[in-house]
C-alpha cells in the first residue's frame, strides 16, 4: 500500500508540472457521465466519468467546480470503470468512494486530495442520506415527476440520452449528466422548472471572442445566451439574452463597442454589449442565414458567409449590404454554388481570403470589387488564414493526410509544408495568432495543435477530449487562446 501511495503522489506531481501552462477555464467532463450524487445538504454534488476518469465536486447553486481529480490510479488490469459508491463523512470533512475492484479511497472534501487508499472500509462514520422519495419515470425524451401526496405530475424534457440521473435528498431537484460529446450536467428545480448548468457557460459552445483589450471573453452556444467572462478572474460577470436560436458565431468590433452574434439559421444581431441593447438585427431565410462573421481590421466592414448565398459585406455605419461574393463569378440564381467554411481579411482590409467546401481557396479585392484568383487545394473543406497584407496565406484541410501549407499569394508557390507523424489531417478549424508567429489547429477528434510559422512540426499538443467543430479565439496580445466545442468545456491555454 505504501508503494502504491508513493507512485500515486509521484504521478500527481508529474501531472501538475506537465500542465503548468494550461488553465482549465471552467472545465467539466469530456465523456459520458456515469454517476451524479448530491451531498447530504444538497449544496454540493459529485460527478464521475469513466471515459475521462475525472471525479469532480461541484457547488450546486453557483455551478462552479470546487475541485477535479483524476482516478486512473485506482484502476486495475482490464477494468473500464473506477468509482461506483459515494459517501460523505458525518462531519462533512471527507468523502469516501468505493471502486469496482473493491478498494476504498478517502478524499479531503475541501481540497480533493487523497488521504488514504485501503482494501477495507475506512473506520469513519459515514452518512447515508435520508432521501425524500421522488416518484419518477423517464424515457428517451422526457422525465415525468409524480407528487406522492396530490398525484399531480410534471414533465421535463430530457437532456442528453440515458446517462446519469438522480434526485436531491430533499426531493426538490433533479440532476442529469450528459453523454459523450454532450457531457454537461443539468440541474432542474422540480417546483419552478428552472434549470442551470454546472459549468458556467452554455452546453454546446458555438462562438468565442475576446474583446479588443483582452479584458473580456464572450462565449455563446446552444442555450442562446451570450456569457461574458472576466478574463483574469475567469468568472462570468454578465449574460446577454435575446437570441431566439442557438448561437454559432460571435465577433467583437475592432473598437470594442459592438458585439455581433449569429444564430443557427436565424438572425444576425448587433449588440451594444455593455448596455445589452440591440443596435441592429438582420433577418435571413434558410438556407441564406450566415454561419461565420468577421470584422475587417479597420472596422469599416462586416463580412458574413452562409451555406447558400456565399459571402456578403455590410457597411458597419449603416448596416446595409454593399457587396456579395459568389464562389464563382458566373454563379447566379438560388445558390452561390459552394459553401464557404472559412474567411479572413488581410491586415490592410483590402483583400478577402475564403476557403470552400470543394477544396478551393479564393481571393477577392474589396475596393475594386473583383475576383482575383482561385487556388485548388484538395477535395474537402479548407480553412484559411491571411498573413500580413495578404502576401502569404495558410491553408488546412478536412481531408485525410493532407498537410497544412503556407503559400505565397502572388506566385501560388508553396513556402512551408507543416506535417507531423501523428497528424492525420481532418482539420476542423485554424486560427492565426495576432503576432502571426504561431497558429492553432483543431482536429476532428479534438486534438489541439500549436504550430510555429517557421517550423514544419507542431511545438505542442493539447488534449481536450472529443469536442467536434471547435471554436478557437486568440487574445489580442496573442499570449493565450481559448477553445470550446461540443463537450461543453471552455479551455484557456498559455
Amino acid at each position: 500500500m505504501k508503494k502504491i501511495l508513493f507512485l500515486f503522489f509521484i504521478f500527481l506531481f508529474f501531472l501538475q508540472t506537465s500542465n503548468a501552462q494550461e488553465t482549465y477555464f471552467q472545465t467539466g467532463h469530456t465523456h459520458d457521465i456515469l454517476e451524479v450524487h448530491f451531498s447530504p445538504d444538497d449544496s454540493q454534488l459529485v460527478s464521475y466519468s469513466a471515459g475521462d476518469g475525472d471525479f469532480i465536486l461541484w457547488d450546486v447553486k453557483s455551478g462552479r467546480q470546487i475541485w477535479t481529480r483524476e482516478t486512473s490510479f485506482i484502476r486495475k488490469a482490464k477494468e473500464r470503470t473506477n468509482l461506483k459508491e459515494f459517501y460523505w463523512s458525518k462531519d462533512g470533512k471527507t468523502l469516501v468512494t468505493k471502486s469496482v475492484n473493491g478498494t476504498y479511497q478517502t478524499w479531503d472534501a475541501k481540497t480533493g486530495k487523497v488521504l488514504a487508499l485501503t482494501e477495507a472500509k475506512p473506520e469513519i462514520e459515514l452518512i447515508v442520506p435520508n432521501k425524500k422519495q421522488v416518484s419518477y419515470t423517464k424515457d428517451y425524451e422526457k422525465i415525468t415527476i409524480s407528487d406522492s401526496e396530490s398525484g399531480a405530475t410534471k414533465e421535463f424534457k430530457r437532456f442528453g440520452n440515458n446517462s446519469a440521473f438522480n434526485t436531491s435528498n430533499d426531493g426538490t431537484m433533479i440532476v442529469e449528466g450528459g453523454g459523450w460529446g454532450d457531457a454537461a450536467i443539468k440541474i432542474t428545480e422540480i417546483k419552478t422548472g428552472k434549470s442551470w448548468w454546472l459549468d458556467g457557460h452554455p452546453s454546446v459552445i458555438g462562438g468565442i471572442a475576446f474583446s479588443p483589450d483582452g479584458k473580456f471573453l464572450a462565449v455563446s452556444g446552444s442555450d442562446k445566451i451570450i456569457y461574458l467572462f472576466d478574463t483574469p478572474s475567469k468568472k462570468v460577470i454578465e449574460t446577454i439574452s435575446g437570441n431566439s436560436k442557438p448561437i454559432v458565431s460571435l465577433a467583437f468590433s475592432p473598437n470594442g463597442e459592438k458585439l455581433v452574434s449569429v444564430e443557427k439559421y436565424g438572425f444576425l444581431r448587433v449588440w451594444d454589449w455593455q448596455t445589452k441593447s440591440h443596435i441592429k438585427q438582420l433577418a435571413f431565410e434558410f438556407p441564406f442565414a450566415p454561419h461565420i462573421v468577421e470584422f475587417s481590421p479597420d472596422g469599416k466592414y462586416l463580412l458574413t458567409a452562409s451555406d447558400a448565398s456565399g459571402m456578403e459585406i455590410y457597411d458597419t455605419k449603416s448596416w446595409k449590404q454593399i457587396r456579395s461574393f459568389c464562389a464563382d463569378e458566373e454563379d447566379s440564381g438560388y445558390e452561390c454554388g459552394h459553401k464557404v467554411v472559412s474567411i479572413a481579411f488581410s491586415n490592410d482590409s483590402k483583400l478577402i481570403f475564403a476557403g470552400y467546401e470543394n477544396g478551393t481557396i479564393r481571393i477577392w479585392d474589396i475596393k475594386q470589387k473583383r475576383f482575383l484568383k482561385k487556388i485548388k487545394y484538395g477535395d474537402e473543406e479548407n480553412f484559411v488564414a491571411a498573413i500580413g497584407n495578404g502576401s502569404k496565406f495558410l491553408v488546412a484541410s478536412n481531408e485525410e493526410d493532407k498537410p497544412i501549407k503556407l503559400f505565397d499569394s502572388n506566385s501560388d508557390r508553396e513556402i512551408t509544408r507543416f506535417k507531423n507523424s501523428d497528424f492525420d489531417g481532418f482539420v476542423v478549424n485554424l486560427e492565426l495568432n495576432p503576432n502571426e508567429k504561431y497558429f492553432v489547429t483543431s482536429g476532428i477528434g479534438g486534438d489541439i495543435l500549436l504550430w510555429n510559422i517557421n517550423r514544419s512540426k507542431p511545438i505542442r499538443e493539447f488534449e481536450i477530449g472529443f469536442s467536434g467543430d471547435d471554436a478557437i479565439a486568440f487574445s489580442p496580445d496573442g499570449k493565450i487562446f481559448a477553445v470550446g466545442g461540443r463537450n461543453q468545456n471552455l479551455f484557456l491555454f498559455d
